[in-house]
């Protein structure tokens, strides 16, 4: 009697029972999409991307990993382990490499060049993004007393707040941060009083009238802004001397007390009529 052993393949295929290391995904070609039913790793859209052939391509053509943004660095994570990941790489970016390299590249006359331009365009943002008008209505009595305070404090400061927020090199100087929101307070209130007279509200004479409520419109701002970049000094402070990542609610005891000074004006000048 012949006898004749089968082969491994005619084996498998006889057999009632599918081999588990056999790689039964589709073979998918370079370059074109993958199917949303197919989870192998090759047809991952990495895996599947036309690669470039090294004679065929200069390097300008060549895909190219962009750097890193030091807003996003992996190496500034407050969930980083370093009994995972280890101790930082020296060529690692990370936000005081960052800021102590921007800050040695920027020069006095670079910087005091941005505080002259904070300095003049800060208030009169501020005035034109708070373009408040209201009626008579007790709501919007109301609405004037409590919000607006809150939302001209934090437009006067705007600018110096996303300076100090994202680009706190371009101060050298606490005093730089102080004259920014000065002027910003003056050129506020000043803007601020003319256009509730000759825009807001031209048929009322009191305020035309009254030759103080130009000087305690802007004496208003003026000190309430003071007390607002108190609240930028501490955050960039600290943030410049311990080379961190600024953190806002450090400003935020002088915040709430700009925000409390301007209602208690505002609520006084409404009472008095001026």
């Amino acid at each position: 009697m012949n006898t004749r052993r089968s082969s491994p393949d005619e084996t498998n295929e006889g057999s009632t029972e599918a081999n588990p290391y056999a790689d039964t995904s589709p073979e998918v070609e370079a370059g074109t999409s993958s199917n949303s039913q197919d989870q192998s790793v090759f047809a991952e859209p990495w895996m599947t991307k036309t690669t470039f052939e090294p004679d065929e391509y200069s390097d300008a053509q060549r895909p190219v990993i962009n750097t890193p943004d030091v807003e996003h660095t992996v190496w500034d994570e407050p969930s980083l382990s370093k009994q995972l990941s280890g101790e930082t790489p020296d060529d690692a970016l990370t936000w005081t490499k960052w800021f102590q390299q921007k800050s040695a590249d920027t020069s006095v006359a670079d910087s005091w060049l941005v505080t002259a331009l904070l300095c003049v365009l800060s208030g009169p943002l501020a005035v034109v993004t708070a373009g408040f008008r209201f009626g008579g209505t007790t709501f919007d009595v109301v609405l004037l007393l409590l919000v607006v305070p809150a939302a001209e404090e934090l437009l006067k400061v705007m600018l110096p707040l996303w300076v100090v927020e994202k680009r706190p090199y371009l101060f050298i100087a606490s005093f730089q941060i102080l004259l920014c929101s000065a002027c910003s307070g003056i050129f506020f209130g000043a803007l601020r009083h003319v256009f509730n007279v000759t825009l807001f509200n031209p048929t009322s004479t009191t305020a035309g009238n009254n030759p103080d409520a130009l000087l305690l419109s802007i004496g208003m701002h003026f000190i309430t802004s003071i007390i607002a970049g108190m609240a930028l000094i501490r955050i960039w402070s600290y943030a410049t001397q311990n080379s961190q990542r600024p953190n806002l609610t450090r400003g935020g005891s002088f915040g709430l007390l700009a925000i409390a000074t301007n209602i208690v004006f505002s609520i006084a000048a409404f009472a008095l009529n001026i």
